[in-house]
C-alpha cells in the first residue's frame, strides 16, 4: 500500500493481497490446490475436497432467500452507484468538452481580430459583444492566448 500524497511513501498495513487469474490458459506453475480453486472460480468445476465444501456453501448461501435478498439488494446499490457515477463523468466529460469548445472558438475569433490589427481592447470588447460572454473572460483567453506567443 502506498499512500495517494506521496507513492514514494509504503505502508504496511499487515495486509496481504493475492491476485489470481482464472483466465489463465496455464496452470502449471500453481499448486493442485490452487488450480482446482481457479477452475471452480471459472467454471463451478468441483474436483476436490475444498472445491466440494465451496460448493456446498455456495449453494446454501443462493438457496437462503434472506441471504439472496440482501445480495441482491447489494447488487442493485452496487449497480445504482455505477450508473450514477456514469452519469456523473458523462455530465463532467460534457461540462470539459463544452469549456473546451468555448474556449476554442473565442481564441479564433482573438486571432481573427489580431489579424485585422486591432487593439487588445478593441477585440476584448468585439467578441465579448459578438459572443455574448463576459469581457473578463475574453481578456483571460486574450492574454493566456496572445501573451504566451
Amino acid at each position: 500500500m502506498r499512500l495517494k500524497e506521496d507513492l514514494n511513501k509504503i505502508v504496511d498495513t499487515g495486509e496481504h493481497n493475492v491476485i489470481l487469474n482464472s483466465r489463465a490458459n496455464d496452470f502449471s506453475s500453481v499448486s493442485p490446490e490452487v488450480k482446482a480453486f481457479l477452475e471452480y472460480v471459472r467454471e463451478n468445476k468441483v474436483s476436490n475436497e475444498f472445491t466440494k465444501d465451496l460448493d456446498r456453501e455456495v449453494k446454501k448461501i443462493k438457496s437462503s432467500t434472506e441471504v439472496r435478498d440482501s445480495f441482491m439488494t447489494w447488487e442493485e446499490k452496487l449497480a445504482e452507484e455505477r450508473y450514477y457515477a456514469g452519469k456523473e463523468a458523462e455530465e463532467k466529460g460534457m461540462e470539459k468538452g463544452m469549456e473546451k469548445g468555448k474556449r476554442e472558438m473565442v481564441v479564433n475569433a482573438i486571432k481573427n481580430q489580431k489579424k485585422l490589427g486591432n487593439s487588445r481592447q478593441d477585440i476584448i470588447n468585439s467578441v465579448a459583444d459578438f459572443l455574448s460572454i463576459d469581457k473578463e473572460e475574453v481578456a483571460k483567453y486574450y492574454d493566456e492566448e496572445m501573451l504566451v506567443k
